[in-house]
């Protein structure tokens, strides 16, 4: 016998013992063939779906390909090359996806969805994704019951994707005349994340029932539907441990997608240094799998973080890795998330006229954009600049519109934002009721960073009418949250100087609080310190009124004021702190 034939004698002994182990039964089988056998790719390829029920992807994806290479009848090899590539994709292994979906001469629609996923998720070709998987999903969804639902609903998920993350209108089109053709769990993620601000309010109902089908049968790719959902609404946190439990740790963590839900929840919840920790490990993973756009999804997390504290070069060097990637691919919504952190940034360190340009240009106010799913973070940040510049009337359409769309319905985040902005635009004689009915909001402390300003906000506005004592407890609270956890130097800053301005000796922050002024702001600082108008200092140094306001804002903070009156003795304390360093 020659020595293929004694290795393949002893595989099949060992097949023979291994009756209890079905999967290494099936491996041990296929070792033992010399040629096709159709009652072993029928055993390797059940193996190879309990492997990818568990969350082994790449395991299934060669039992998938061996099964296919010992299948007798080619349709049988079809389908098995197709499962092969579709578990390889999603299981990180995006070039073994295209390999296998180029060898497939037959063309399907699980096929077509694998080629689809590399070239989205690898190439970020949203033009290609469209041209390649139309065409098949339409011709599959023509006449009767479809032959493949599981395959139908793992295209749609490339499209639906493809779809959000382009952010562009003649794309909807398409993906809507499909929706009568997913599952229930495929049409619940498209409610939850195409045009959350019209379709979401009922998608939590919905995660609970979809939550009570759950089992560790589950197939793991199809919680991935769920995690997804419950992102965009801003509800993972309410479910991640329950589903962990229900489909088996090692599956549920296996799955991409629940890291990025993780990083996202992270940040929501106050944990950027979780966000920071769990980002910058899956960028790593995201680069040795080619997983391009997965790589741009972490460092918009990592950008939300450097936009929170206040890191400017940071967020500098993710807005350009973003632009560079995004911008050629016309990849609109990942292209928004520059603008949004950006924003957030200018808002922590008091420059909000450039907040309200960058928030209108995606959220014009009083309009919640058809197929934006982001704008929730951005809803306060426009609200606040808005208020700030003198544009009340466009804070309050804004506040309005959220209002009109029952977005304080979609989940108790999206309830805390509605209700915060709709205190910051209230007349006075309403404020203090709609800032402490934010506050008891339910689970409004979990979303610690829109509670911390809300707190902030609230005793802003207490100290501004002279309720101190009152404005103290709010801003004391704010200050906590934004230094201890948080750890946000420019909203810490401003915590410090309300809380100052109250009347509470607060010291300065580690690093003497000194902060250095630009040549300009110094110069518009010493001119308002002489009297001048913000008017009069635009038309002496050739600026707008409101761009020699906006850097008076952010200047107070630097010198510890609150207020013109101050300017004289802060910009001598400033000088006497300079001068001694």
């Amino acid at each position: 016998m020659s020595p293929g034939g004694r290795r393949r004698a002893a595989h099949g002994m060992l097949a023979a013992v291994l009756k209890a182990e079905p999967e290494r039964r099936a491996w041990h089988l296929a070792h033992a063939s010399d040629g096709p056998d159709e009652a072993v790719a029928v055993e390797l390829t059940e193996a190879a779906e309990r492997a990818l029920a568990r969350g082994g992807a790449a395991e299934a994806a060669a039992a998938f390909r061996r099964a296919a290479e010992l299948s007798q009848d080619l349709a049988a090899r079809t389908g098995r090359l197709d499962k092969a590539a579709f578990a390889a994709g999603i299981g990180g292994l995006l070039e073994t996806a295209r390999e296998l979906a180029d060898a497939n001469r037959a063309e399907t629609l699980r096929g077509t969805a694998a080629a689809a996923y590399v070239l989205f998720h690898r190439e970020g070709d949203i033009d290609a994704v469209f041209r390649v998987l139309l065409p098949v999903m339409r011709t599959a969804a023509e006449g009767g019951v479809l032959e493949d639902t599981d395959a139908f609903d793992d295209a749609f998920y490339v499209l639906l994707n493809a779809a959000v993350w382009a952010g562009r209108a003649e794309l909807w089109l398409p993906v809507h005349r499909l929706l009568d053709r997913v599952s229930e769990a495929a049409r619940l993620c498209f409610d939850a994340v195409a045009d959350p601000a019209r379709t979401a309010h009922d998608v939590r109902q919905r995660l609970d029932l979809a939550t009570a089908a759950l089992s560790p049968a589950t197939p793991s790719w199809r919680v991935t539907w769920l995690i997804y959902s419950a992102r965009y609404v801003d509800c993972f946190t309410f479910y991640d441990g329950v589903w962990r439990d229900l489909v088996g740790h090692g599956t549920y963590d296996s799955l991409r997608f629940a890291q990025v839900a993780r990083a996202h929840d992270a940040f929501m919840l106050g944990d950027w240094d979780k966000m920071l920790a769990v980002g910058s490990r899956n960028i790593a993973d995201a680069a040795g799998h080619e997983y391009n756009l997965l790589h741009m999804v972490f460092t918009y997390g990592l950008a939300m973080v450097a936009s929170g504290r206040g890191d400017e070069e940071a967020l500098r060097r993710q807005c350009e890795a973003i632009t560079a990637w995004a911008q050629p691919r016309r990849m609109n919504l990942l292209l928004s998330t520059v603008n949004e952190t950006r924003a957030g940034a200018a808002v922590g360190r008091g420059d909000f006229e450039e907040a309200f340009a960058l928030t209108a240009a995606l959220t014009p106010p009083g309009e919640l954009p058809e197929h934006f799913p982001h704008f929730p973070r951005v809803f306060l940040d426009l609200v606040e600049s808005a208020m700030r510049t003198d544009r009340a009337a466009k804070a309050r359409a804004h506040v309005a519109a959220g209002r009109r769309a029952r977005i304080g319905a979609i989940s108790p985040h999206h309830a805390l934002i509605l209700a915060a902005g709709e205190a910051i635009t209230a007349p006075d004689e309403r404020a203090e009721e709609l800032y402490e009915a934010a506050l008891a909001l339910p689970d409004a402390t979990l979303w610690t960073y829109d509670y911390a300003r809300t707190r902030l906000l609230y005793g802003e506005w207490l100290r501004r009418r002279r309720e101190y004592t009152a404005a103290r407890v709010q801003l004391s609270a704010a200050l906590e949250l934004f230094e201890q956890q948080l750890k946000s130097p420019p909203w810490t800053r401003r915590a410090r100087n309300e809380l100052r301005a109250a009347g509470v000796d607060v010291g300065l922050p580690p690093g003497g609080g000194k902060v250095p002024m630009s040549a300009q702001e110094r110069r518009i600082a010493e001119l308002a310190a002489g009297g001048l108008s913000n008017k009069q200092i635009g038309q002496q140094l050739n600026i707008p009124p409101r761009t020699a306001g906006a850097h008076l804002y952010r200047v107070f903070p630097k010198l510890g004021i609150t207020s013109r009156a101050a300017l004289r003795d802060g910009l001598r304390a400033f000088d006497e702190v300079t001068d001694s360093m």
